[in-house]
């Protein structure tokens, strides 16, 4: 399934696994994706801190991205 932001391009290759990258610069700002089987983000790479519009655009799809999200 994939979901788009203006400036990011976000495909879930399964229900546990998906990858984002930018629409113009591509793997230079891209990353994975994982959740655990109730679509809770456990993990991330690619980049320092998640795009906050890849953050919004899963979260308006039905995944809990607090493990993004939560600040020190």
């Amino acid at each position: 399934m994939m979901h788009s932001t203006p400036d990011y391009s976000i495909e879930m290759m399964s229900a546990t696994r998906g990858y984002f990258e930018h629409n113009t610069r591509g793997e230079d700002s891209a990353g994975g994706l994982w959740f655990d089987e109730n679509k809770v983000l456990i993990d991330y790479d690619g980049v320092f801190e998640l795009p906050k519009s890849v953050i919004a655009t899963m979260i308006e799809q039905g995944y809990n991205m607090d493990y993004a999200s939560e600040e020190d």
